[in-house]
């Protein structure tokens, strides 16, 4: 009879752990799941935030440079030149080396020209 019951005993054992492997996979899958699912959420904030600042900082330049140029229009000369040399670089057509030795010579011609 001890063995009968040892037996019994022994496959109820098996049975609750094969049960609690099942039910703690089910739970690991389930972690996995609110995982990733915060992953995206997270990482689609901020992109929405980054895009958001972008956004906010494009407009308050806009709005200082409106206001520079009313006060001073020479600004805006300063402004296109930034912008084409910005344009420049990305295309690689003018490294800021080259900008720097071109105003070096625009700076003596001027002063040459003053000195006249």
């Amino acid at each position: 009879m001890n063995q009968q019951l040892e037996k019994k005993l022994e496959k109820a054992i098996k049975q609750v752990k094969h049960q609690l492997m099942q039910d703690f996979e089910q739970i690991r899958k389930s972690i996995e799941k609110m995982r990733k699912i915060v992953h995206i959420v997270t990482r689609t904030t901020v992109q929405r935030a980054s895009r958001d600042h972008l956004l906010v900082e494009k407009c308050i330049y806009s709005q200082l440079t409106a206001e520079m140029t009313q006060e001073d229009p020479d600004i805006q000369i300063l402004l296109d030149h930034a912008k084409d040399l910005y344009s420049s670089l990305l295309r690689g057509k003018m490294t800021l080396a080259d900008d720097m030795l071109c105003d070096l010579n625009q700076t003596r011609e001027g002063y040459r020209e003053e000195e006249t």
